[in-house]
């Protein structure tokens, strides 16, 4: 039996990855990745933008609304995905509780303030709504299988991880804070921030986890990280999506020019594959079947730190802005 899901926006995350692409083996966008699964079935679209709206229209037909409320709803709605912009999260997510569905997919991060963050996580509550939260690429089985080895031990301390990043704190600098507290759960707490006109620097104060995290903005691919562990080290690039893994014989820093020639194992995450687990996830936390989600409060956990991080900017201690 397909659960049925409704699609707010089709930007970017939305459709038009995938409708620049025109490659059929590709998904990048929400629309493809419904689409594509046998489980799930796609009984409405809402898209706000009318000039987005007018143009899209005669594809879509039946599908497409410009408004909820214009939906007549006759089944269950089990999955609503919401793909609009971050400043209109909170807006779209009371449209979407309205509509009861068990699950709502809400594209990274949550919302641009943290007075929203907070308002979406109260609504969650009470309506008992789950929601989850698209960082997909912690939802990418090499990511999980390298948080597992570090929670059951295989992938031994102390741990040293950085992080470069461009486009901003809320952009990718989100996925970054994302994948490390996948990696720690309890990685944000005893978190002590400092900052100047060139780094940002994050220690954790407290024993396990890591010991500290070092973000820095730079010129360069989307985000990248290098993890440095007991004995080996693993650096990812956004840009080619892969995933390094070499043995530390040293410590070795990721070099800001981005210049990729490791030894050692390398795993090509391809893009096209990272929603498509986020759906499976999705499609076994819908049959009851055991799951891999970003929680909500994970979420606003982030959208908290950044909150932080512009606070301490506003009060001299950075010059790094959204």
């Amino acid at each position: 039996m397909s659960s049925n899901v409704i699609l707010f926006g089709l930007g970017k995350m939305g459709y038009l990855y995938d409708a620049e692409n025109r490659d059929n083996n590709v998904v990048l966008t929400h629309f493809s990745a419904i689409k594509e699964s046998l489980k799930l079935n796609l009984v409405a679209i809402i898209e706000t933008d009318s000039n987005r709206h007018k143009h899209l229209h005669k594809e879509f037909s039946s599908l497409l609304y410009a408004d909820v409320n214009q939906i007549e709803i006759t089944e269950k709605i089990d999955l609503v995905v919401i793909a609009t912009p971050s400043k209109t999260h909170l807006e779209v997510v009371r449209a979407a509780l309205k509509l009861s569905p068990r699950v709502i997919l809400l594209e990274k991060p949550v919302a641009n303030t943290l007075p929203d963050a907070l308002e979406i996580f109260n609504l969650a509550s009470e309506s008992g709504v789950q929601i989850f939260i698209n960082y997909q690429r912690n939802y990418h089985h090499e990511f999980r299988n390298l948080a597992l080895d570090i929670s059951q031990g295989r992938t031994q301390g102390p741990f040293v991880f950085t992080g470069w990043f461009n486009n901003g704190w809320l952009n990718n600098c989100s996925h970054l804070l994302a994948l490390y507290l996948g990696l720690f759960p309890n990685g944000f707490d005893d978190l002590k921030i400092s900052a100047n006109n060139e780094d940002l620097l994050a220690w954790k104060t407290s024993d396990g986890s890591a010991q500290f995290i070092n973000l820095k903005d730079f010129d360069g691919a989307f985000f990248s990280f290098e993890l440095i562990c007991k004995n080996r080290t693993y650096r990812y690039d956004s840009h080619f999506n892969t995933l390094r893994i070499s043995e530390l014989t040293q410590s070795q820093f990721f070099p800001k020019e981005n210049s990729l020639s490791f030894p050692e194992l390398s795993i090509d995450m391809n893009e096209s594959n990272m929603l498509r687990e986020v759906y499976g996830q999705l499609e076994n936390y819908l049959s009851g079947s055991s799951s891999f989600t970003f929680s909500l409060e994970k979420g606003v956990m982030i959208v908290k730190l950044l909150s932080d991080l512009m606070q301490n900017r506003e009060n001299g201690g950075s010059a790094l802005g959204i």
